[in-house]
């Protein structure tokens, strides 16, 4: 069963309480929010947060002037993308003369013009947008990308941004890369981070040999960032 407490007239979801199985109850917490068309985040501390991904133009209006978002790290695959944003692409504006055009590539494996779309959307909201696309509800998905993904969410926070790190629901791969950047950059044991972040985002799925996994890749590919 899901317990979910919305507010406002965004369709703003801030709690949800989810079973801990990864498959089930990310696709039923990925039922609700697609039906509902809400934005689910979880303030994991005042520069960071994490959730579902902005499917209105309203919920990156919200992010921006409500939260204070300055940075989004986007951790969904293309298909995700084209999915789950149709609404806010299609609220983008016309581009300035001289701006680098949208091209659409006929084999849809290459074709990145909905991510690029994306971006300009937010780059008209002032947001930052990086990319780091992950395959979902896979471990070896989530190790391939998240080494370098903690690189670049130190770097935001370490800048000064107010990021919000997302995916599709805001389950496996956003609450996982939180997770991996306070085990790997902060340290933090993983017995102990599990209770810290379940508490936060009570529907995260945790994956502590990701987690391990991507700390060795870590500190293996990028040493002089584990002696800052």
């Amino acid at each position: 069963m899901l317990t979910i407490k919305t507010y406002s007239k965004l369709n703003v979801i801030v709690f949800i309480l989810c079973e801990q199985n990864e498959k089930s109850h990310t696709t039923r917490f990925y039922n609700e929010i697609v039906d509902k068309l809400v934005l689910h985040h979880s303030k994991v501390n005042d520069n960071l947060y994490v959730g579902s991904c902005p499917r209105l133009i309203e919920h990156i209006e919200y992010m921006k002037n409500q939260l204070n978002i300055t940075a989004v790290v986007n951790l969904q695959v293309i298909s995700d993308i084209e999915n789950n944003c149709k609404q806010i692409i299609a609220h983008r504006q016309p581009q300035p003369l001289g701006t680098l055009k949208t091209v659409v590539i006929q084999d849809k494996a290459y074709d990145v013009s909905s991510v690029h779309e994306l971006k300009l959307v937010y780059d008209q909201h002032q947001i930052i947008f990086t990319w780091l696309p992950t395959v979902d509800m896979s471990t070896i998905g989530r190790l391939l990308t998240f080494p370098q993904a903690v690189l670049v969410l130190k770097n935001l926070l370490v800048n000064k941004h107010r990021v919000y790190v997302h995916c599709n629901a805001g389950v496996g791969r956003a609450f996982g890369l939180v997770s991996a950047y306070y085990h790997i950059v902060q340290n933090i044991p993983l017995e102990k981070l599990q209770y810290q972040l379940v508490a936060i985002r009570s529907c995260g799925y945790f994956d502590p040999e990701c987690y391990k996994q991507a700390k060795i890749t870590y500190n293996n590919a990028f040493p002089a960032e584990t002696k800052k």
